[in-house]
């Protein structure tokens, strides 16, 4: 089995997405997306807030509850991302 990836790249990733997502997210807010909770983008999107919530949540279980996901975690986090930028330009 390949070895775990460290805990700064893990690290990486999960804020990059949580910023991309993010970004995407509060495109037309008054105030920035950096600046709101998770809980605040879900609420303020027009479609796709099951996505967002559900990239989100595992975005926030690594930054701030040092969860350590596996590759299936990692897929799953980027496919949600991805639902929920098509589904917002859709």
């Amino acid at each position: 089995p390949a070895a775990a990836a460290p805990a700064a790249r893990v690290e990486a990733f999960y804020r990059d997405l949580a910023a991309i997502v993010g970004g995407h997210a509060g495109r037309g807010l008054p105030v920035a997306a950096a600046t709101r909770t998770s809980e605040e983008l879900v609420a303020a999107v027009a479609a796709g807030a099951g996505p967002l919530r559900a990239c989100l949540q595992r975005c926030d279980a690594v930054k701030f509850a040092a969860a350590r996901p596996d590759p299936a975690a990692h897929a799953a986090a980027h496919a949600a991302a991805v639902q929920f930028v098509q589904t917002e330009e859709a």
